[in-house]
């Protein structure tokens, strides 16, 4: 299958967040993280854990909001979506050189309706890798030693599949984008969602939305293409 043209997707120009936008730190914020990573007297302890730990210390009582912040705001707000603990996650373990993975969770949907739109949110949890870890020979490993950092997490979730760097970027700019369509700015919201199909032309809430936008613009034919297509 391929992917619809539609002029209106393709010539949205409206200003998007670069990926430095959404994940660079600001001066000050990357000083105080690396003052604590680098301190003396937590060199014993490994470096996804020492993330872990600065996390947990310095978002105490993050607030979960249904907002899409980047990971300067999200540090500064101690505040927003499980995408955007996410993302201030990756942001610090980038940093400190810790590589991180990302798992999406089933659980029950949370719902909002919102002029006339059902929006539904998901839930990511974000992976921190020991970057000290050494396989021993003769031992088995089912997983590589790692630490989850996750928002509220509940017996009930069933944890889905690993989520790609490429697919996670995706969503957040497909997050914006719903934001851009719940305030009617359209031409906003396609060129978000143009640059989330070039991260992830296949990831189909990016596709749907698509579809969404074009109705919301009256372009029912080109919607039901990219509803089709999806």
């Amino acid at each position: 299958a391929v992917l619809p043209y539609s002029a209106l997707l393709e010539s949205a120009n409206a200003n998007t967040p670069t990926l430095d936008d959404i994940f660079q730190l600001s001066a000050s914020q990357q000083a105080e993280f690396l003052a604590y990573f680098n301190a003396p007297e937590n060199q014993d302890i490994a470096g996804h854990r020492r993330v872990y730990n600065f996390l947990e210390q310095h978002l105490a009582g993050f607030d979960y909001q249904g907002k899409n912040y980047t990971a300067t705001e999200a540090y500064a707000l101690k505040s927003g979506n499980c995408i955007s603990l996410a993302v201030l996650t990756k942001a610090l373990a980038d940093l400190a050189g810790v590589q991180t993975e990302f798992q999406s969770i089933i659980s029950a949907p949370v719902v909002s309706f919102e002029q006339n739109l059902m929006v539904s949110s998901d839930h990511v949890r974000t992976f921190l890798y020991d970057p000290d870890f050494t396989p021993e020979k003769d031992k088995l490993y089912f997983i590589k030693p790692s630490l989850v950092v996750d928002y509220l997490p509940s017996a009930a979730d069933i944890t889905g599949p690993r989520i790609t760097q490429q697919t996670f970027i995706a969503m957040f700019y497909r997050n914006l984008a719903a934001d851009a369509l719940l305030a009617e700015q359209y031409d906003q919201a396609l060129a978000l969602l143009k640059t989330a199909l070039q991260y992830a032309p296949d990831y189909s809430a990016v596709i749907n939305l698509t579809a969404v936008v074009h109705r919301r613009m009256d372009e029912m034919q080109l919607a039901e293409q990219f509803y089709q297509y999806g």
